[in-house]
């Protein structure tokens, strides 16, 4: 019960990072798939309900999911 519980706590704070904070970082959009698909399967029919909308803001919204050209030229100085 307190994993689902956390779960959904999770599940809050990536609709919160992806609507209202737009976080784009390819390494998100990844792990937040792979969480939804864990919850569909793990917690059938309350994984549902919480990962659908997670996954359709994912999909639908993936072209955002670039690393932007000043970002690969920042990682580019770093080295």
């Amino acid at each position: 019960m307190i994993g689902i519980v956390v779960g959904l706590i999770g599940a809050l704070l990536i609709i919160a990072a992806l609507k209202i904070y737009k976080n784009r970082e390819p390494w998100f959009f990844g792990w937040s798939v792979t969480l939804s698909i864990l919850w569909c399967i793990g917690f059938f029919p309350l994984g549902l309900l919480v990962a659908v909308p997670i996954l359709v803001i994912c999909f639908s919204r993936r072209c955002e999911f670039r690393v932007s050209a000043n970002a690969q030229q920042g990682v580019a100085l770093n080295r």
